[in-house]
């Protein structure tokens, strides 16, 4: 059992959460909607 004071090993670098803050997801959300538009314009 795993204890409120005890941090968990990671075997994998994959097994390991994402820590990204809000604005790096905010950023990366709006790149994808402005290259999305971009793409929709040019069609």
């Amino acid at each position: 059992m795993i204890g409120v004071g005890k941090i968990k090993q990671y075997g994998n670098v994959l097994d390991k959460p994402l820590n990204k803050g809000k604005t790096e997801v905010s950023l990366s959300a709006f790149a994808f909607l402005f290259s999305e538009l971009v793409q929709y314009n040019q069609t």
